[in-house]
C-alpha cells in the first residue's frame, strides 16, 4: 500500500492533492503520524506543506465548486471523524476529475456517495459553530480579560474568531477549548491561536466551578425570565443539549446550594 505522509493540517491536505497529481503517486493511506501496527505500507512519502501549492489547489476549488464552498470543506474537515481527510481527498480528486461545465456541477450530485458525507461533515460543524456562538459564557477576570471554557465536539475554535472579534471588538478575550489544549486569544485587533500547558487548564477549570459575580448574574437572569407554569424541560434540552450545560453558569448549582453558602433570607 502507498501512503502520504503530511502536517495534520487542511492546507497540508490540499498538498497532498497537489503531490499526488504532479507524481501521479495515489496513496490508499493518508497518515498524520506514524504508521498504526499492522499497516504494511509498501512506500511512504513526506509532503511539505508549501503555500503556493495549496493555493493552487484552492483556487481550482473555487473554479469547480458551484454549491459548495472552499470555506465548507475545510468546515467538514474540522469535523474530526475518522477517515475524514480521506474522504476529502477523495471528493476533490473528483472534482478535478469531472468534466469542466459537468451540469448542476459535480458537487450537486447528490447520488454520488462522496458528495453526500462531505454535505453531512459540513452542516454538522455549522451546527456546532452555531452552537457555540450562543453556549458560549465569558467570564471577567481581575486582569480585564474576558475567558470562556468550551468544549465543543468538533473543532470549530478555528472558525469562531471572526463572530467574537466582531461580537466584543474593545474587548480582550481568550476562548479556552478544554478538550484540545489549545485557545484563541484577542488582543482587540487580531486574533491568535495560542497553546496551554496541563496545568493551566486544570486552573481553568477550577476557576469556572467557582461562584463569582458573572455566574450570580447569568442565574439571576435565568430565574427571572423563567416561567414555571410553563416550563417544558423536554424541549429545553433540545434547544440546550446537557452536554453544554457543565460549561454555562445559569445550569450550574445556585450559591445558596453550594456546600458552605446560606442565603440570607
Amino acid at each position: 500500500m502507498k501512503a502520504l505522509q503530511y502536517d495534520g493540517s487542511y492546507e497540508g491536505l490540499l498538498c497532498c492533492l497537489f503531490y499526488a497529481y504532479r507524481h501521479k503517486f495515489w496513496p490508499q493511506v493518508l497518515l498524520t503520524g506514524a504508521p498504526g501496527p499492522g499497516l504494511l505500507l509498501q512506500e511512504v512519502r513526506q509532503v511539505p506543506t508549501i503555500e503556493a501549492e495549496y493555493q493552487r489547489v484552492q483556487q481550482g476549488l473555487k473554479k469547480r465548486l458551484q454549491y459548495l464552498t472552499p470555506e465548507q470543506l475545510y468546515w467538514a474537515f474540522l469535523s474530526e471523524q475518522p477517515e475524514a481527510d480521506r474522504l476529502l481527498f477523495d471528493f476533490m480528486r473528483y472534482l478535478f476529475d469531472s468534466p469542466p461545465g459537468t451540469p448542476s456541477g459535480a458537487d450537486g450530485n447528490v447520488a454520488n456517495p462522496l458528495v453526500l458525507q462531505v454535505k453531512r461533515l459540513q452542516r454538522r460543524v455549522f451546527r456546532e459553530m452555531h452552537r457555540m456562538h450562543a453556549f458560549v459564557r465569558f467570564e471577567e477576570m481581575p486582569d480585564g480579560l474576558w475567558v470562556a471554557l468550551m468544549e465543543p465536539q468538533c473543532n470549530v475554535l478555528p472558525v469562531l474568531g471572526p463572530h467574537f472579534a466582531a461580537r466584543y471588538a474593545s474587548q480582550r478575550w481568550l476562548l479556552v477549548d478544554n478538550k484540545r489544549g489549545y485557545g484563541l486569544y484577542y488582543d482587540g485587533e487580531d486574533a491568535a491561536t495560542v497553546r496551554f500547558t496541563e496545568d493551566f487548564l486544570k486552573k481553568a477549570r477550577l476557576q469556572q466551578r467557582q461562584h463569582s459575580a458573572a455566574q450570580q448574574l447569568w442565574q439571576t437572569y435565568f430565574k427571572a425570565v423563567n416561567i414555571s407554569a410553563r416550563r417544558n424541560t423536554g424541549l429545553q434540552k433540545r434547544h440546550v443539549p446537557a452536554r453544554y450545560r457543565a460549561l454555562m453558569p445559569e445550569f450550574l448549582p445556585h450559591a445558596d446550594a453550594l456546600p458552605g453558602r446560606h442565603s440570607d433570607t
